[in-house]
């Protein structure tokens, strides 16, 4: 019998299941607990091997709305314990499922986490990495620079030398100059000497009055005044002189007047004994 057939039977003859609770009706029955389906399951199987006692020789006799009864019982509770059992199912399937989605995302976040490590420590590598370039750069800069520094030290102290050495061989010439200056005017002689200052001399005074070319004309008042030029003028000259004795520490003025002086003498040491010649021109009458 179908369970649709069984159901149409129970309906159509208002079936009643006796219960702890008393007379239950079909849907009654869905409200019951596992347990208290099994005292009804149990008490309608009684009531049926009571009947099949009873009519051990007509199978027919047995009560048709009892096998019935029995077949709805059990059919609800089949149906609830199937529910039960999918219910418990759906419950760890989705249990399962919301592990499985846990566990993703647990890895999930290891995963990111691990992506975030090595990527974090990538950057730290490419810090460090770049901190050794600097560092290295600076050290080759400071190194360039030190060279630079060495090398213009080294320019500078043999440009130094060379300037001394310049100067010293300048002064070795200058002294050696004046040296042979001195060793010349002392193999010239006294009367070399002489000339020599006296052809430089008018050059000097020259020079010296070279000023008064530049003035055209020059209007004097009072007495006295041309005296005073011509002093002036002998004052440059005089200047000129000491000027040379300052310099070369030779007195031109004491060495003309005692180059004069020898002259005299020696042309009086000439002349002794000699008759005096007067001249036509002085001559008593």
């Amino acid at each position: 019998m179908t369970t649709e057939k069984l159901f149409e039977m129970a309906t159509r003859n208002k079936m009643r299941f006796p219960s702890t609770k008393g007379e239950l009706s079909v849907e009654d029955l869905w409200d019951l607990s596992d347990k208290d389906l099994d005292v009804v399951y149990k008490n309608l199987k009684d009531q049926e091997v009571k009947s099949s006692e009873e009519s051990l020789l007509d199978d027919a006799n047995v009560d048709s709305k009892l096998t019935v009864a029995i077949g709805i019982v059990k059919y609800i509770f089949t149906t609830k314990r199937n529910e039960r059992l999918a219910e418990k199912e759906r419950i760890n399937k989705k249990l399962t499922q919301r592990k499985y989605i846990d566990a993703l995302s647990k890895k999930q976040d290891e995963a990111e986490r691990y992506a975030s490590q090595q990527k974090a420590d990538a950057d730290l590598y490419k810090k460090q990495k770049e901190s050794e370039a600097n560092k290295y750069a600076k050290e080759k800069e400071a190194e360039s620079t030190k060279y630079a520094m060495e090398q213009e030290a080294e320019g500078i102290r043999a440009k130094g030398v060379a300037e001394a050495e310049a100067i010293k061989a300048k002064g070795i010439a200058e002294a050696e100059a004046i040296e042979k200056k001195a060793e010349a005017m002392k193999q010239m002689g006294k009367a070399s000497i002489v000339e020599m200052m006296c052809q430089m001399f008018p050059e000097a005074v020259k020079n010296a009055a070279a000023p008064l070319g530049n003035v055209g004309s020059i209007t004097m008042y009072g007495e006295g005044n041309t005296t005073k030029l011509t002093k002036d003028i002998m004052n440059v000259v005089n200047q000129v002189s000491d000027g040379v004795k300052g310099s070369t520490g030779v007195d031109l003025a004491k060495m003309l007047k005692d180059f004069v002086s020898e002259d005299k003498e020696a042309e009086s040491t000439d002349n002794v004994g000699q008759p005096e010649v007067y001249s036509d021109d002085y001559r008593e009458f």
